[in-house]
Parts: C-alpha cells; structure tokens; sequence
C-alpha cells in the first residue's frame, strides 16, 4: 500500500491551522517534509502532530518554542517507556528463571525429608 501525501493547503483544511502557522512551524523545525513535488508534501503523521502542536498551542497558549520542548519530551518520555518495557521483559525471564531454580531447590530439600534445610530453603529462617 503506498503512502498518501498532502500538500500544505490540504493540510491546513484537515488541521484547521493557518497555513502560515504550517509555514512557521515547518521553519521552525517542528515538522519536515516526507517529499517535494511542486512544494512540500506530508505524511499522516505529519497531520497528527500538527494536530498536537495546535492543541498546545490554541488550547494551552503555549508558543512554538515550548511546543518544541515539549513534543521533544514527549518523544524521550515514550522511548524511556519502550526501555522500561524491555527491561521488565527481560527481568521477567530473570525471575522466571530464578523461580524455576527456587522450585528446584526446594523440591530437592522436600525429598530429601530435611525439616531444618527446608524452612532455610524458602527463608523462613536464615543459614546459621
């Protein structure tokens, strides 16, 4: 499937900004380009980030260089989240695997019909 480009007076109507703003912001750094055929061309994910720009920037009056502090702290937030995200996966399979081992030492002790070496085993009581 290919992807569908918009031009900026497409994306003013879409967006409900003043081309100039979409002007401002593509000098601004705040938006890029994806092509240019006859102008500057946008992608969807252009549209939904201009759609965040204008909500700060109408709803919460922020001005263009607070937005661009802002979406850069939202980028970092979210790819801090995937990191968080990778670590409990990985944690996880730590846990698992030490669960696994825990299980196996304590299955061990049981059959081995030791009172004492079992309660040390799930730490009920600490090794002398």
């Amino acid at each position: 499937m290919s992807e569908v480009y918009f031009n900026i007076k497409v994306i003013s109507n879409k967006v409900g900004l003043s081309s100039d703003i979409i002007l401002e912001c593509l000098e601004e750094g705040l938006i890029s380009p994806c092509k240019e055929e006859n102008g500057p061309l946008f992608d969807q994910q252009t549209i939904d980030r201009l759609l965040k720009i204008k909500r700060l920037k109408e709803d919460l009056g922020v001005n263009l260089a607070g937005i661009d502090i802002i979406l850069r702290l939202c980028a970092k937030i979210e790819e801090l989240n995937k990191r968080i995200d990778e670590l409990e996966k990985a944690l996880g399979r730590e846990n698992k695997e030490e669960i696994f081992e825990s299980q196996k030492r304590i299955k061990s002790t049981i059959n081995s019909s030791e009172p004492i070496e079992f309660i040390k085993v799930i730490g009920v009581i600490e090794d002398d």
